[in-house]
């Protein structure tokens, strides 16, 4: 297929349904799942009240995304990146490896945070001798690890507890833990030693952390102090809030108080969180970036994975397609379980289309701004609502 039969189309009727061009697109041997997934898809938005209209655009934007990707010549990938994938990290090994992907993924994250902590511990001690505390916020996508590098220089740092406090967000319903966790399993790696390494944590909302943050500066104990932030993009509900937040932060560097914290820096549609353009504006020395790895099946069907997936991909369980839409009627939410992958910024569909297609984005902003997101009590429920939006 040599031009383009959707992406970037000058004459394009966003309300009509692309089906001849997405006929063209599914011939494409590779792109034939995804033709049973829309479908799917399509009758999940149909039951949850989107109209014809809005249906047409998630399928001109889906129809865009494969467009763009056949002509770079990576359909293979691209079409499952729209898909959950049917390799189980616990069970599957890459072609030539011996350990299974999430030994693999375990194994090279820890090995970085090792390595990151040791620069972290060395920086602690060069601040007793009058150098500059550690401020770092690390952000990156899920499954980067953030969490486990705070909980590795936390637990790796026993000198400073128990003066330490380790905060994590408070979002309503959605968040009720009373520990951080890692993934991250240490000695018998594999399923078996998932999530046994936490930490207790104290559960804020932005208030709570704001006060939480000036009691730790006028409550200093000794000589190193600590407060570890997991989760922080999920804690400031817009700009000014996330700024005030920076200005805190800097000044518990000011007081000479150790501050690293973790959190997304994009929500699953590649748009910037609040807290991270604070960072970015006010700080950015303070930013740190991590990434995970994807794994996919390449030509021939073997199992192969790839670093550098800095972006969060979000799934819907019942269709097995990449949600293109928000926000999600909660119905449908709790109706549908969620699923999350990592993925780079080649093959992650809006990062893909805001770059090249930025109309067919534009598009799909109206249909995001279509539904009223409320709680069960019929307010509006905007941490939940940035929560599910970021996943």
């Amino acid at each position: 297929m040599a031009e383009r039969v959707l992406a970037g189309v000058a004459e394009r009727d966003f309300a009509q349904y692309p089906k001849s061009e997405l006929d063209d697109l599914f011939t494409i041997p590779e792109y034939q799942p995804v033709a049973e997934r829309l479908d799917a898809y399509e009758e999940d938005l149909t039951n949850a009240g989107y109209d014809s209209r809005e249906i047409a655009v998630v399928a001109h934007a889906v129809g865009s995304y494969l467009d763009i990707q056949q002509q770079k010549g990576n359909e293979h990938i691209a079409a499952q990146a729209l898909l959950i994938s049917p390799i189980d990290p616990y069970k599957a090994r890459a072609e030539g490896e011996k350990e299974t992907l999430i030994s693999v993924w375990e194994r090279k994250h820890s090995t970085r945070n090792a390595r990151c902590t040791k620069d972290l511990r060395e920086q602690m001690n060069d601040a007793d001798n009058g150098g500059d505390p550690v401020s770092e916020i690390e952000f990156g996508g899920m499954f980067s690890a953030k969490t486990d590098k705070l909980l590795e220089f936390i637990v790796s740092s026993q000198q400073l507890l128990p003066g330490g406090t380790v905060l994590h967000p408070f979002i309503a319903r959605v968040l009720d833990e009373r520990y951080i966790m890692s993934r991250r399993g240490g000695k018998g790696r594999g399923h078996d030693a998932e999530e046994v390494r936490r930490l207790k944590a104290m559960r804020v909302s932005y208030s709570q952390l704001q006060r939480r943050l000036l009691y730790a500066a006028e409550h200093k104990n000794g000589s190193r102090n600590l407060v570890g932030i997991d989760e922080i993009s999920f804690i400031p509900n817009g700009l000014t809030e996330a700024r005030a937040l920076v200005q805190t932060l800097l000044y518990l560097r000011g007081e000479r108080i150790h501050v690293i914290g973790t959190g997304l820096d994009t929500n699953y549609r590649d748009e910037p969180l609040a807290f991270a353009v604070a960072v970015d504006e006010v700080a950015p020395w303070m930013r740190t970036n991590n990434d995970a790895f994807f794994a996919y099946y390449d030509e021939e069907g073997k199992i192969r994975y790839r670093g550098g997936a800095t972006k969060t991909m979000r799934h819907l369980t019942k269709s097995g397609f990449a949600d293109f839409t928000l926000p999600v009627p909660i119905g449908r939410v709790y109706s549908h379980l969620v699923k999350y992958s990592a993925q780079s910024e080649e093959f992650h569909p809006f990062t893909v289309l805001r770059a090249e297609d930025p109309v067919a984005i534009a598009q799909l902003n109206t249909v995001q701004e279509h539904f009223a997101f409320e709680t069960e009590n019929g307010e509006d429920d905007h941490r939940l609502f940035s929560y599910l939006l970021a996943g």
